[in-house]
């Protein structure tokens, strides 16, 4: 089965249970990681997912170099990702949305937190004119979540 077969199945899953809430978990059958989705809902359509999380199962031998392949690659969400920061000393990667979705006072981007083994993307909300943020969900689409993964683990 491809991983796109098995993810199709996994959310019909989720969408008879619960109302499509909840953790999914899947194996990668290419045996490049595995895949975690935080769900808010699920339907036919798509998806509100509060995170997407890859568990590699080969650390990335470069995390700067990955990290800015990942800003070129990856391109289903509502933002261009660019790198933001890489600490290599800590071995983490930071990439966020070039420009974020402003409506009103309030500004929303997308955030990559990559280490060698582990890669967390997740929505933030704040404020033009307050300190602070908050994460909020976000919609995909079934195809374009399923091509975000594909995008993700490569």
């Amino acid at each position: 089965m491809t991983l796109e077969s098995i993810l199709l199945r996994k959310l019909a899953e989720a969408r008879s249970g619960r109302a499509g809430q909840g953790r999914l978990s899947l194996d990668d059958p290419n045996k490049r990681g595995t895949l975690v989705l935080d769900l808010e809902v699920c339907d036919t359509l798509g998806c509100r997912l509060r995170e997407i999380q890859i568990l590699r199962r080969e650390p990335l031998a470069d995390l700067a170099s990955a990290a800015r392949r990942y800003a070129d690659r990856v391109t289903g969400l509502l933002e261009a990702l660019t790198v933001h920061e890489i600490d290599i000393g800590r071995q983490v990667a930071l990439l966020r949305s070039d420009t974020p979705a402003a409506r009103g006072e309030a500004v929303a981007y997308y955030e990559i937190l990559l280490t060698p083994s582990e890669l967390k993307l997740c929505r933030w909300e704040g404020s033009r004119n307050a300190s602070g943020r908050k994460q909020v969900s976000f919609a995909l689409t079934n195809e374009a979540l399923v091509k975000l993964v594909e995008d993700l683990l490569n």
